[in-house]
């Protein structure tokens, strides 16, 4: 270490070693070590320097070169802790905090280590270890909600009454933070609360039991709850973590049922300077990964004198409740008033009659934000009418962002125009912003896309491809996903997102679902035969309760003479939630010619579980944003695993979309998923091409030869 006086480190209070860079056998060798060394270890620095560490090690030393030398080829700093030996023979146990110092190649050429003294607390962890099952077996008997966390405010155990109260199991709770696990909400007071382990940590004492205030468990309904925590001491001195206490409450002084059930049924409703700060922070992660949200404004407006006789602020928990029903949990929805600090679960509202929320739809891209909005237009005008006359009404604005988004102020200023004009054009309606500029060429390209659609329908020039859907269980039947794509004159493809939504919005989208209904059902013989083989056919939701569509199927289906039980038909949970009757009615009539259906993208920010009583159904598709990530994420897993129970309950059959891994892809067996889908399984191809891989092989002739043979 050139230009470094050792010296210096002598006034430090913890021990420190200075060695050479070496790490093969014997291993490092000592240059200095400080005061405090001496006095911990009863080793004077002539007796050290010039050896390596292992003058310390003895009979119950691991291997601390081993790891020494494992750790730093990963990273560069390393702790371990390791029972040593002073130089009287006496045990000591030590945390050596090791930094290697780097020549200008990235060699090493010295390492500065700090051990702390951590006797004490090795000897305590040993007493607990001996008598965990013991100390387990008394928190799991007491009826109130118990979680012991360490030093960090990390969880180490929670027993049966807390884990049936916060929904996590004792394993997947070890080693999170206590604030992830027992996420609270202020109550009466309106004031935030503070993670009570982190208090007790902080202050190294007792917290009192406060007020009840609103557990938000893992899954299911929050929960009023009254808490206290108090620190865990292994001596009057030393800090080893926290014990924190809850209580499930029925009733609490101060606090009406109706109050209760409020706080129980509310989302979680964060103020505006929280929802900006993590509009901010996706806004970032937006330039660096390329990633595709959109930004929400809801505004909420007394239309009519008779909503004076009318509680507005009940009527706005009751919007906030159905919001909240209808977003997914990792989507963010914000009281755009509330300008304070802190998370709330209650509406406010101002004295002229009207409330605004501001959304953020994380991953999801313009179409589907479009249809989660409509879908929350329908929910709101459920709760804010009187004897079926709209009494408030409601205008969302939408602004999609991506990689070029500036800031957050500026897109929450774009959903704010939208609402406005919205609001301008007669509220109770969705409008999506867009500059003057971008609207105009958006418009200009939309009419070209649509007049090649057009040209391209009516020359037969579309293209159909297809992607398996596998079956996770051998007795299940295969199927695969016709998907459409349509020539760009250049030898390559448009993709449907490209001039879906053109066809939608010029009124080619039934025309181009029956396109692509009979050229399925036509080709059906010549490419699969009797392989027996499933397709299912995408339809948009200009289809839903269409005659003409269903007249079409019952036609084409005898005259090809393709089993209705093999052709299955999807269409988006969005588009099915937008008019939940017509979708019923339209599922209805297909499913009595025998065809089968599949509710596609479930799970993507309606409340899904309660439209599957109203749909009858033989297939859901998770959306891939649940699929992508649950390796990873504790909630996406927790979504897949139950879209399976319920399916199973219902004798539904499961497809996970977007299985990119074959480490998703196990886990999806773990679970018991039906079928996956997705490029670990090959891309989408031609379907003339994959057609051939289903294809029953032709009866061989035998010729004489053979047969002489």
């Amino acid at each position: 270490m050139p230009g470094i006086d050792f010296n210096s480190f002598d006034y430090l209070s913890d021990s420190v070693v200075i060695t050479d860079g070496r790490l093969d056998p014997p291993g490092p060798r000592i240059l200095h070590v400080n005061r405090a060394f001496t006095r911990m270890t009863g080793y004077d620095a002539e007796e050290v320097i010039g050896k390596t560490p292992r003058i310390l090690q003895g009979p119950k030393t691991n291997g601390l070169l081993d790891q020494l030398r494992s750790q730093l080829s990963t990273g560069d700093d390393v702790v371990l802790e390791t029972v040593n030996y002073r130089k009287d023979g006496g045990e000591l146990g030590l945390e050596w905090s090791v930094k290697p110092v780097r020549d200008q190649s990235g060699q090493i050429t010295n390492l500065l280590s700090i051990q702390r003294d951590v006797t004490e607390r090795m000897r305590v962890q040993a007493v607990l270890f001996e008598h965990k099952d013991r100390l387990q077996a008394t928190l799991d008997a007491i009826g109130e909600g118990i979680l012991l966390t360490d030093r960090q405010g990390k969880v180490t155990h929670l027993n049966p009454a807390a884990a049936s109260l916060t929904g996590w199991t004792a394993d997947r709770a070890a080693g999170r933070l206590l604030a992830d696990v027992l996420p609270l909400a202020r109550g009466l007071d309106n004031q935030p609360l503070a993670d009570p382990a982190q208090q007790s940590l902080e202050q190294r004492r007792s917290i009192e039991p406060r007020d009840p205030c609103i557990l938000m468990p893992r899954r299911g309904a929050p929960v009023l709850v009254k808490i206290g925590a108090a620190p865990i001491r292994s001596d009057p001195k030393g800090l080893d973590g926290v014990a924190v206490w809850l209580r499930r409450m029925e009733k609490a002084e101060g606090w009406s049922q109706v109050a209760i059930e409020k706080a129980r049924s509310s989302k979680e409703l964060v103020n505006r300077s929280e929802y900006l700060r993590r509009l901010q922070r996706i806004v970032e992660s937006a330039r660096e990964l390329g990633s595709v949200h959109a930004v929400g404004w809801i505004e909420l407006e007394q239309v009519f004198p008779e909503a004076a006789s009318l509680d507005f602020d009940r009527t706005i928990q009751q919007v906030v409740r159905e919001i909240g029903q209808r977003i997914r949990q990792s989507d963010t929805l914000a009281d755009l008033e509330d300008s304070g600090t802190g998370v709330s679960v209650s509406a406010s509202s101002s004295p002229s009659g009207s409330a605004r929320y501001g959304l953020i739809l994380h991953h999801c891209p313009l179409e589907k934000a479009v249809g989660v909005a409509r879908a929350l237009l329908v929910a709101i005008r459920s709760v804010a009418e009187a004897g079926g006359k709209p009494i408030y009404r409601a205008a969302i604005g939408l602004a999609p962002f991506s990689a070029e988004a500036r800031d957050a102020t500026q897109l929450l200023d774009h959903a704010h125009q939208a609402s406005d004009e919205a609001r301008l054009l007669g509220g109770d309606r969705v409008q999506v912003f867009r500059s003057e500029a971008s609207d105009r060429a958006r418009k200009e390209h939309e009419i070209l896309r649509a007049v090649e659609l057009l040209r391209a329908i009516e020359q037969n020039q579309l293209r159909l491809f297809g992607q398996e859907v596998v079956p996770l269980r051998p007795d299940l039947p295969r199927h695969i996903e016709v998907l459409l794509r349509m020539p760009d004159g250049n030898g390559g493809y448009i993709s449907p997102a490209a001039f879906v939504l053109a066809a939608e919005r010029y009124d080619l989208a039934a025309r181009l679902d029956q396109w692509v209904v009979t050229t399925v059902l036509a080709s059906y013989r010549r490419l699969f035969g009797d392989s027996g083989l499933g397709v299912t056919i995408n339809l948009s939701a200009k289809s839903l309760g269409e005659a003409g569509l269903l007249d079409l199927v019952r036609q084409r289906l005898p005259e090809y003479g393709v089993p209705a039980e093999r052709v299955c038909f999807e269409i988006t949970e969005t588009a099915a939630v937008s008019d939940i009757e017509r979708a019923r009615d339209f599922i209805g009539g297909l499913r009595e010619l025998g065809c089968r259906f599949a509710l596609d993208d479930f799970g993507s920010g309606h409340a899904s579980f309660l439209y599957l009583k109203a749909l009858e159904v033989d297939y859901l598709k998770i959306d891939r944003g649940f699929v992508g990530d649950m390796l990873a994420s504790d909630f996406d897993l927790a979504m897949v695993e139950a879209i399976h129970q319920i399916g199973s309950v219902l004798g539904i059959r499961v497809v996970a979309e977007g299985v990119e891994s074959h480490g998703v892809l196990s886990r999806l067996r773990e679970v018991g998923l039906d079928y996956a889908q997705g490029y670990v399984h090959g891309r989408p191809e031609p379907l003339e091409e994959l057609a051939q891989r289903f294809r029953p092989e032709p009866p061989r002739v035998m010729s004489t030869a053979d047969r002489n043979r």
